[in-house]
């Protein structure tokens, strides 16, 4: 922690957890302020850093942009995914757990509140939505709040009561409601918290809504040209229960036969979270392409490239709506859609309400792909489940 003694009044604050909520932090940063003097980066991350977040931001910062960085490394939110499985098969062990992040949540407030006191007030903060986040938030004690969105799922966020949730406790469960009362992070009046998000046509709220125009990524591709590289920005369904990564590359190789691609021309672009190195690998030789293992986010990689893709295409992943916002009908964009995702509603909402409307995205709807989820031919003319969480619920109940 910084021991300074005196410390400078900064005017706007960014809080993020990873590469993605940082890009919206420098677009936010770009179209709101614009001046390294005056603005503070912070940045959460779990102690174990699970997803090796330090090296992906040390890649990614810009320090121009910013007069101070500070990092935090929270006790809160690591969960590894065996640990999941073990707490949703076991209520005792899932008791224990719960009860040991309640103590890591009080620590944080400790620490995140210290944070608050020493740098706030700040006049206008910037937010991801993830609890340490908002409770350091409300800590500067800001005018204005911004919560920025860290991809499509802020959607899911929105309340029936027209806000983002809130994680109130019911009362009917009293342990829950008063060691929430006692430890819970804090958030911000929801009723003056404004969303900055590049979703503004999907989601309906009473947030007062503020497009991320992205404005800065437009900037920086204006005068690019179009290159020979296809870009294949992955969607790792295999971490999902029972999806073989076998599958996964068939897959990838229909798309590439369905859309008359080259390998060689073709850049596969990794998740920066959920790939392992061992996994990237082995689909990069399987595919026979190139790949870019840059540990910053696509949207980063097109607007720092020499060249521009001559196409840039997905199965499903939220960053292509990003593209889609700046990249201003450049270069081609495109959903290769495998017909087992109509099985999962939010996906199918996200469709129809976004992809849909959009016209810089070219919907391209296969149709004789290998199964992934082995579901039969007509299983998909309505959704099963609601999203990916629920089938993997559904995998692990079936093992029980």
């Amino acid at each position: 922690m910084d021991q300074e003694k005196k410390v400078k009044k900064f005017e706007t604050a960014f809080i993020v957890k990873d590469a993605k909520t940082y890009t919206n932090a420098e677009e936010a940063w770009f179209q709101f302020s614009g001046n390294k003097e005056g603005s503070i980066l912070f940045i959460i991350i779990p102690k174990e850093d699970p997803n090796n977040t330090l090296d992906i931001f040390n890649e990614t910062i810009d320090p121009d942009k910013w007069e101070k960085i500070i990092w935090y490394k929270s006790h809160s939110n690591y969960a590894p995914k065996w640990l999941k499985r073990k707490m949703k098969k076991s209520l005792l062990f899932k008791l224990i757990m719960n009860g040991r992040e309640y103590i890591y949540n009080f620590l944080d407030r400790i620490g995140l509140d210290r944070l608050g006191k020493k740098y706030g007030p700040i006049d206008v903060v910037f937010s991801g939505h993830r609890n340490t986040q908002e409770h350091l938030a409300f800590a500067l004690k800001p005018k204005e709040l911004y919560i920025m969105d860290s991809g499509m799922r802020i959607q899911k966020r929105i309340q029936p009561t027209g806000y983002i949730n809130d994680r109130k406790r019911s009362k009917r469960k009293p342990i829950s409601y008063i060691l929430h009362k006692l430890v819970a992070f804090k958030i911000f009046d929801r009723k003056k918290t404004k969303i900055f998000t590049v979703y503004n046509d999907l989601i309906e709220t009473k947030h007062q809504i503020v497009e991320n125009d992205y404005s800065y990524r437009k900037m920086l591709v204006k005068k690019k040209i179009t290159g020979d590289d296809v870009f294949f920005v992955s969607s790792p369904i295999f971490n999902r229960e029972n999806i073989s990564i076998q599958n996964y590359i068939v897959f990838i190789k229909e798309i590439f036969e369905e859309l008359n691609l080259d390998p060689s021309n073709v850049i596969y672009i990794p998740h920066p979270v959920y790939e392992k190195k061992k996994e990237v690998q082995l689909i990069v030789d399987s595919l026979e392409c190139r790949v870019d293992n840059r540990d910053i986010p696509i949207e980063t990689k097109i607007a720092l490239n020499d060249k521009l893709p001559k196409l840039c295409v997905s199965p499903y992943s939220s960053s292509i709506a990003n593209i889609a916002s700046f990249s201003e009908g450049k270069f081609p964009l495109a959903y290769a859609w495998h017909p087992e995702i109509d099985c999962f509603k939010e996906m199918v909402v996200w469709k129809e309400n976004f992809i849909f409307k959009n016209p810089n995205i070219k919907l391209i709807e296969l149709k004789n792909v290998t199964s992934i989820f082995g579901f039969k031919k007509d299983d998909c003319n309505k959704p099963k489940y609601k999203n990916f969480k629920d089938w993997d619920a559904a995998m692990i109940k079936n093992e029980a």
